[in-house]
């Protein structure tokens, strides 16, 4: 009976440091996760930023030297280009967020089922929801994208109807 209460108090010390380190895993790429968040937000401020800014050093630098149409041509270059290159990159710092979360949802699963608790369901992580398709699709909707939408909008907007 001693050496069985000795194997349950090892198992039970094994399951404590497994646990221990997937929480700790678990910690890191929460941590990674927040550097993207802000990553994302940083690319936003930043679009914004440089758009206004090449239109500014545009309009300096084509005002006087080129006429009216190169000047519009490289102001919509700017206004459709600018958006769609810090779009791309925020797409892409999304789909890493969400594959982090998804490992982070997998780790506190794996503890749940060692200490014998209810896994968490999420459809968001289900493996019909979770393909490379559905991530990226996830990436390229994600609500968070709309001020380049609205850029991109506005470009094809200036392009058609500015001459």
């Amino acid at each position: 009976m001693a050496e069985l209460n000795d194997k349950n108090k090892q198992n039970m010390q094994h399951t404590s440091l497994e646990d221990s380190f997937d929480r700790n895993e678990i910690e890191q790429l929460h941590r990674a996760t927040l550097g993207f968040s802000k990553q994302c937000f940083d690319l936003k401020k930043l679009c914004v930023t440089v758009e206004i800014s090449a239109c500014a050093l545009a309009v300096t630098i084509f005002r006087d030297a080129y006429g009216d149409n190169e000047l519009f041509f490289a102001l919509k270059l700017i206004a459709l280009f600018t958006p769609l290159l810090f779009y791309s990159l925020d797409v892409c710092t999304f789909y890493y967020q969400d594959k982090l979360r998804k490992c982070m949802f997998d780790i506190e699963n794996k503890i749940r089922k060692r200490n014998g608790i209810q896994l968490k369901t999420n459809d968001r992580f289900s493996e019909s929801n979770h393909t490379r398709k559905m991530r990226i699709f996830r990436s390229v909707t994600n609500e968070s994208n709309i001020i380049y939408w609205g850029l991109i909008v506005f470009a094809i907007l200036f392009i058609i109807f500015i001459r």
